[in-house]
């Protein structure tokens, strides 16, 4: 028969409330209590039910990070990697989990309606991408990475029109004129190109109110 909560907390000679403590809030109970209920869940062979845990408590203890594309696509990029090792060293700081999430057939409504964790952190959806609204329909709380700038959510990210156009500004200030502007899919000379990201399409934005400010617009081949 399985050993349960009860038969630990008896044998224990403490309440179930204290055994819930010592595998999910130990500051709760003494160290003594805490080792006490531990040796003897070893000595029984106990182990708490993780879904039942969650379900009686609705809290996992996991934070989600979602992924634009497959995990195999994303986790080609160094960026990527730093960044799961800052979120995974709080994470670790704090207790929780971290699991990586992609869309499944290259649908997210599935991967977010099904995601058992307490939060996500949302990895290159702008502003007007389904991602929010899904989340939304779920209430759960949510940080928006490189997702553009919104007042409908939280948002860690780069003014790429400001950022570009200064550094467009310091290299012809400095006297450069054959300036080359590398990116990783070929760019089109219209800003309004469906082609490019919206991030590449901020970049030139900046590039260009740059060329446009020191009056070089008739140079601007030089430059796309």
């Amino acid at each position: 028969m399985k050993i349960t909560i009860k038969d630990l907390a008896e044998k224990a000679g403490v309440s179930k409330t204290a055994v819930s403590f010592a595998f999910n809030n130990p500051k709760r109970i003494s160290k003594e209590t805490y080792d006490r209920i531990m040796s003897i869940a070893r000595e029984i062979g106990y182990s708490p039910d993780p879904v039942a845990r969650i379900l009686a408590t609705r809290i996992t203890q996991t934070i989600a990070l979602l992924l634009p594309q497959t995990i195999t696509e994303t986790l080609e990029s160094p960026y990527i990697a730093e960044m799961i090792r800052g979120i995974g060293s709080i994470c670790e700081e704090k207790g929780l989990a971290l699991t990586l999430l992609s869309p499944q057939e290259g649908i997210f409504t599935h991967t977010i309606q099904n995601a058992a964790v307490d939060g996500m952190i949302i990895l290159g959806f702008d502003a007007d991408s389904e991602v929010h609204e899904l989340i939304g329909q779920r209430k759960m709380p949510y940080v928006a990475v490189d997702a553009g700038i919104s007042d409908n959510y939280t948002t860690l990210t780069i003014d790429e029109v400001a950022i570009s156009e200064e550094m467009m500004d310091h290299l012809i200030e400095n006297g450069h004129k054959k300036i080359c502007f590398g990116s990783l899919k070929a760019l089109s000379r219209s800003l309004s190109s469906s082609d490019k990201s919206k991030t590449m399409e901020a970049r030139l934005k900046g590039i260009y109110n740059s060329v446009q400010k020191h009056n070089m617009e008739h140079d601007i081949d030089q430059y796309f």
